[in-house]
């Protein structure tokens, strides 16, 4: 093969290479609006500011979150079984029936609508310091598991 052979072979190589990379962005990007997109209903009492701030965080993140206000959050919590060690100020259902209890950070979320394991939800039980609508939203956050 002369040297114009292999550049036609590097070329196509390359070009086959950047044709694959963008075929995978294009899927994980459509994966990552489609998780998005998925319409969250926060229960929420009407006085409660840390709510609502989690609400607004929820659509900073890209979810589609609205709310519905109930002086009942406790009727919420015991309409969803949520174990009492592990409620929080709020209630959210996903349109997909996940509980999402507390002020979860957005990619756990994101991260329970990829996966899809067989759970009722996810919670951060309480109301933890600088936790997402209540502060800055940085640090750990022990997530734990709705069964």
């Amino acid at each position: 093969m002369g040297a114009r052979g292999k550049i036609w072979v590097i070329f196509i190589i390359c070009a086959g290479v950047l044709l694959s990379l963008g075929v995978f962005w294009k899927l994980e990007s459509f994966a990552d609006r489609a998780m998005a997109a998925e319409k969250i209903t926060v229960y929420a009492s009407p006085s409660c500011g840390c709510c609502h701030s989690y609400i607004d965080y929820l659509r900073e993140n890209g979810f589609d979150a609205d709310v519905i206000h109930t002086d009942d959050v406790a009727g919420v919590k015991k309409q969803y079984n949520i174990p009492q060690n592990l409620q929080s100020c709020h209630t959210a259902i996903t349109s997909s029936g996940y509980i999402i209890e507390g002020h979860v950070p957005a990619e756990s979320i994101k991260k329970l609508l990829r996966d899809k394991p067989n759970v009722r939800g996810i919670a951060l039980p309480g109301m933890p310091k600088n936790a997402p609508g209540m502060g800055d939203g940085k640090g750990q956050f022990p997530v734990v598991i709705i069964p």
